[in-house]
């Protein structure tokens, strides 16, 4: 894919190679294509070039130079996610961390780790196990995913339903800004009621706020014991239901995860193994881990699980009754999504409803698959309610950018809305699930993620159009009209003083000079349309100086609005506000006016039905320039005009922009007509 931006030029590329070394800095098509994909789907798109640092003092030179020059920057650690956080979506720089994977300290003594984030998770749990302490997240990926992926992501894995998830375990950040300035987010402490938290509005941010080098995380003692059971159930909703069943009765298993039968036999195949027996009437199994220090406890818990699931349509029991089989079993359970990834289940939905919602939840999925035709297996982490979806259909490897898929993934989130859940809970929303936030977040928050993001990162170049699209507009042209309008502005001054030695200038107020008309108002851009009309009544300063007010009312429609395909936002404006309009020659003129709009929206999603969106209050500052026949007061008239107008204001509620946010031309054909005809004389002289 072509980059977006086209910045990056050959001398970034030699500002890279002194940072970080020429070895470190690729740029030939394997690499590119290597670092342009991770598990998402089958998305590929290459960076320009890839960086690969080994310190924070490297990327923050790094950030200096992509901040100063407006280059998109995508972090990447292992290439494990699944929402396309990680995709350089628009090209320029790709900075993996995989240089920087040092353990940097284990502190026994407060049970801390600091590590750098490209250690892999497992390598991590491995080295504090080694010292009887434990870091319980562990997402499926941990044998290759890396620590700082799952702060980006916030990850979880089987053992979330006891011990919880990333941010539980997140002490301080070391943390490169987009700016290049390098921070510490909190305090190595285990209470910290200082400021705003940084550490955890960091923690499962995707990397659009900042780039960690450095991580200290809580430990907790290693527990002695676990004990591991499978259990077989004929009935799909059955096993969702016993889930909720388990924690009503006071158990807390360290682990509970549930896999349909499809997924478990296609798995089993893929790995060669016959650790779990499979027979014709099974429709899931429920694996249930429980741990702690006292093993008699804890073999009564197992027989208690065991009698309790007793009343549901169960088979056999299977107990793992040493450490190997144990493995085999987490084996299977965590190579599932490889599994069925390689035999066309491509699109992977990361859904989390409250437990007890789970049987309504997969019934629900099941629907969708037939009324779509899709084909649909689910597994996941049950004792918290995330529920992992994948699905295949012919012909559609992806969900991103497909009109037809996009319209069922819709259907499948609205459904997980309305059981209280949210359409991420674990693997992050990225570039793919973008297009739903809408339906969990009101306007209001996602405009105060927005401002967060614009506080962190003002250019908007860190993994850019990640989450949700920041609204930025553009800011060449508007530099361009503000530096012709301050040369007319100078301009007018040296006419204004030639017209008074010319002139006899007549003092007072002269109706001839007043005048009204209107405006017809055309616009469109990146698939935006408007149009307008608006009446206007003025006053002619002086020869080259006009004032006055304007009424509006537009119509706009955005079609794909804020990245979701097919989906439209419909605005209705009314408002209104004063303009100038200044002529440096006799034909050409220079205009400027401010506007306050009242904006009634109606979001159009791809479902085809109508939601009122918002209510919005906007104002505008327009600048431009165009062509008039004549000017009122100087004789004659009315007079037709032609104009171009752009908004500089940088509102985001702006009716003259499009639906990401940037400004776009404002075509205005229009008259004006003298209230009171004159003698065709102004000033004492007919300059017409």
């Amino acid at each position: 894919m072509k980059n977006a931006t086209a910045l990056l030029t050959p001398q970034h590329i030699q500002e890279f190679k002194k940072i970080s070394g020429d070895a470190f800095v690729l740029a030939d098509d394997e690499s590119l294509n290597h670092y342009g994909h991770d598990e998402t789907e089958n998305l590929l798109y290459p960076p320009e070039v890839v960086i690969r640092p080994r310190t924070a003092e490297e990327i923050s030179a790094i950030m200096k130079i992509c901040n100063r020059d407006k280059i998109p920057v995508t972090p990447r650690g292992a290439g494990t996610g699944l929402s396309g956080g990680a995709l350089p979506h628009l090209g320029g720089v790709l900075i993996s961390t995989e240089r920087m994977n040092t353990i940097l300290n284990i502190d026994e003594r407060n049970l801390q780790v600091t590590t750098e984030p490209g250690v892999i998770t497992e390598v991590l749990m491995n080295a504090v196990k080694e010292k009887k302490l434990f870091y319980p997240p562990d997402p499926s990926s941990r044998g290759s995913c890396f620590i700082g992926g799952n702060i980006a992501e916030n990850s979880g894995g089987p053992k979330a339903v006891k011990y919880g998830v990333v941010k539980d375990y997140v002490l301080n950040l070391e943390m490169v800004l987009p700016t290049g300035e390098i921070i510490w987010t909190g305090a190595n402490v285990l209470k910290n009621s200082t400021g705003y938290n940084l550490t955890q509005l960091t923690v499962g941010s995707e990397g659009t706020l900042g780039i960690v080098t450095k991580i200290v995380l809580k430990l907790i003692p290693l527990p002695q014991y676990d004990l591991l059971m499978l259990v077989p159930f004929k009935n799909l909703d059955e096993a969702a239901e016993a889930v909720s069943a388990i924690f009503r009765a006071g158990f807390v298993p360290s682990a509970m995860e549930l896999v349909e039968i499809d997924a478990l036999k296609i798995v089993s195949s893929f790995v060669d193994s016959n650790a779990v027996p499979i027979t014709d009437d099974t429709a899931a199994h429920l694996i249930i881990e429980v741990d702690g220090n006292n093993m008699d406890v804890l073999m009564q818990e197992m027989e208690a699980i065991s009698n309790l699931l007793t009343q549901y349509d169960i088979g056999e029991v299977y107990f793992a009754e040493d450490a190997t089989q144990k493995t085999e079993l987490w084996k299977l359970r965590r190579r599932v999504a490889e599994a069925v990834k390689l035999i066309g289940y491509t699109i992977e939905e990361d859904t989390v409803v409250p437990r007890a919602e789970l049987p309504a939840l997969i019934k629900g999925v099941k629907e969708l698959g037939r009324k779509h035709d899709f084909e649909v297996v689910c597994y996941g982490h049950a004792g918290d309610g995330n529920l992992h979806i994948r699905i295949r259909k012919e012909g559609i490897p992806n969900s991103h950018g497909n009109e037809e898929m996009t319209k069922a993934l819709r259907e499948l989130f609205e459904l997980v809305y309305k059981l209280g859940g949210t359409i991420s809970g674990e693997h992050g929303i990225g570039l793919i699930q973008k297009p739903y936030m809408d339906i969990v977040f009101k306007e209001a928050n996602l405009r105060l993620m927005r401002e967060i993001k614009k506080a962190f990162d003002p250019n908007n170049i860190l993994n850019p159009g990640k989450i949700f699209n920041l609204i930025i507009k553009v800011t060449m042209m508007k530099r361009i009209i503000a530096s012709l309008l301050l040369t007319t502005i100078l301009s007018v001054h040296l006419f204004a003083q030639k017209e008074k030695e010319e002139e006899e200038v007549k003092k007072g107020f002269n109706k001839e000079n007043l005048f009204t008309g209107g405006t017809v108002s055309l616009g469109f851009y990146n698939n935006t349309f408007l149009i307008g009309a608006s009446p206007v009544f003025g006053y002619s300063l002086t020869n080259w100086l006009d004032a006055g007010i304007v009424v509006n009312y537009n119509y706009s429609s955005y079609r794909d609005y804020n990245g979701v395909l097919n989906a439209k936002l419909r605005q209705n404006v009314f408002g209104g506000g004063g303009f100038i309009k200044l002529y440096p020659v006799r034909f050409l003129f220079a205009q400027a006016q401010i506007e306050h709009n009242f904006i009634r929206q109606k979001y159009i999603p791809p479902t085809r039905t109508p939601v009122d969106k918002a209510k919005a209050d906007a104002g505008s500052f327009l600048i431009g320039g165009g062509y008039t026949q004549g000017r009122i007061g100087r004789g004659g008239g009315p007079f037709y005009y032609l104009s171009v107008l752009f908004d500089v204001s940088n509102n985001v509620n702006s009716p003259y922009t499009d639906g990401y946010g940037r400004s776009i031309p404002i075509i205005n054909g229009g008259l004006q007509i003298p209230l009171f005809q004159g003698d065709g004389k102004k000033n004492g002289k007919n300059r017409e």
